[in-house]
């Protein structure tokens, strides 16, 4: 949505530089359900956001992606369970690149740390990414709605 800028606070915004659990999800034109992890979500002023895909575990959502053109997002904040979902049109979807693979492997890092601290042992979340290419994807939001648990989840932030 443009002007999304005004519908998340500043701390909400900080909440997408923490250790994140990121599902993506779309749906191809047959309405068949594809989902994925994410990592490295960002969204700037502009309301587009950004994250990346690992092309060794998304080749078929990167194909619903771009047979329909539209996204959900899921972020959350393992250690909080402060949720957002972001929906909205793709914009880009960059080639596989050096810097999308590094934006990956950090915050995979930050994940696997911090979802010990809640009770998972060290080295059982080492199958949440494979190695290899990963893309930028990036999106243009229109949509978006507090998903943490409790009496607002689901309820839509801003205007339409």
């Amino acid at each position: 949505m443009q002007g999304s800028r005004l519908v998340l606070s500043d701390a909400q915004r900080s909440m997408l530089s923490a250790p994140l659990a990121v599902q993506v999800s779309a749906g191809s034109l047959g309405l068949l359900p594809e989902v994925s992890r994410g990592w490295g979500v960002e969204l700037d002023a502009e309301g587009r956001l950004s994250f990346v895909l690992l092309d060794a575990q998304t080749e078929r959502l990167r194909a619903a992606i771009a047979e329909t053109g539209r996204v959900a997002v899921n972020a959350t904040n393992p250690l909080t369970m402060e949720s957002y979902q972001f929906k909205g049109d793709v914009i880009e979807i960059a080639e596989p690149d050096e810097a999308a693979r590094q934006i990956a492997d950090q915050r995979v890092a930050q994940f696997t740390e911090a979802i010990t601290r809640v009770g998972f042992v060290q080295g059982t979340a080492a199958g949440v990414a494979h190695p290899g290419p990963a893309r930028r994807i990036v999106l243009q939001v229109r949509e978006i709605f507090d998903q943490t648990p409790g009496p607002g989840a689901g309820r839509r932030l801003g205007a339409p």
